[in-house]
């Protein structure tokens, strides 16, 4: 991590650089069939004109296809944050829930200078 943030709202652009970061954010919202350029337009699109533009249109079938573009983006992006945090903090921080879900688990971490606390979440981890 280098502190840097980048400083644009531009999803494509964000996008091409969370693939670098991670292979699992290569092509989750993809763009090669003029379909899926069409709904990356209207999601790009949305983030000022849905607002601010009378004329921004999405049909109910194309905001269900986005809707669940989207929920696969949501849950790599959380597969990927866990396998980072596993790195300060050591896979047997992880457990799953009674729903399947990742958490930190409190007291699991692999001796580091790095230690894992749990949040009423179960998901910070501290340097310590």
């Amino acid at each position: 991590h280098t502190g840097y943030k980048q400083r644009t709202h531009d999803i494509e652009l964000l996008g091409n650089l969370a693939g670098e970061q991670h292979a699992l954010m290569v092509d989750v919202l993809p763009k090669t069939e003029p379909e899926e350029k069409h709904l990356f337009d209207l999601l790009k699109r949305a983030y000022i004109d849905a607002r601010y533009s009378m004329s921004y249109r999405i049909s109910s079938t194309e905001l269900a296809t986005l809707q669940a573009q989207v929920l696969v983006l949501a849950e790599r992006v959380r597969e990927a944050c866990l396998e980072k945090i596993a790195t300060f903090c050591g896979a047997n921080a992880l457990r799953k829930d009674g729903h399947g879900i990742a958490r930190l688990e409190r007291g699991r971490a692999e001796p580091s200078s790095v230690r894992c606390g749990a949040s009423r979440e179960g998901r910070n981890c501290l340097r310590g």
